[in-house]
């Protein structure tokens, strides 16, 4: 089964990254995931090193990835990078990609330009599960509670 994994505030603070690419690398061992967060780049890339550390047989890329919006709603329409997400997946490597962090906007001639746009992280998850062919979305946003089995850790999953 593919699964985009959306890691939401808590679950990627500096403290919980090396829990996190333990249950990640838990859930490539049956499926194929696919890792989207909305933490700052540096972050991210410490998620890259714990997961190839995890995982030193499989690629761990890191895509830097550009949301499109239409120029009045910030709401995305488009991942830039959509084809290269999906030449990466299918290739066997787990790919991590950011959640919404730098907007774009199309001019009439296709040409892209950064905008200024809050992006709503959730929605980005939602449209990159679509684009690459999600079977589960799965939206995480506390690993330590998970870790714990603390009540109140929101877990929810969307089926395409």
């Amino acid at each position: 089964m593919r699964i985009l994994v959306a890691l939401g505030g808590n679950a990627l603070q500096h403290r919980n990254v090396e829990q996190t690419a333990a249950a990640l690398a838990a859930l490539t061992t049956e499926h194929e995931v696919i890792v989207t967060h909305g933490s700052v780049p540096r972050i991210g890339h410490m998620l890259e090193l714990a997961l190839r550390n995890r995982l030193p047989e499989r690629d761990v890329v890191s895509v830097l990835t550009q949301v499109v919006v239409n120029g009045e709603d910030s709401e995305p329409c488009a991942i830039a990078e959509v084809r290269s997400l999906r030449v990466l997946v299918g290739s066997g490597a787990l790919v991590i990609c950011a959640g919404g962090d730098i907007p774009i906007a199309l001019n009439g001639d296709g040409t892209m330009h950064e905008v200024e746009a809050a992006i709503d992280k959730n929605l980005t998850a939602a449209l990159l599960a679509r684009r690459l062919d999600a079977d589960l979305l799965l939206t995480l946003t506390d690993m330590a509670r998970i870790a714990q089995g603390e009540a109140g850790t929101q877990v929810a999953t969307t089926r395409r």
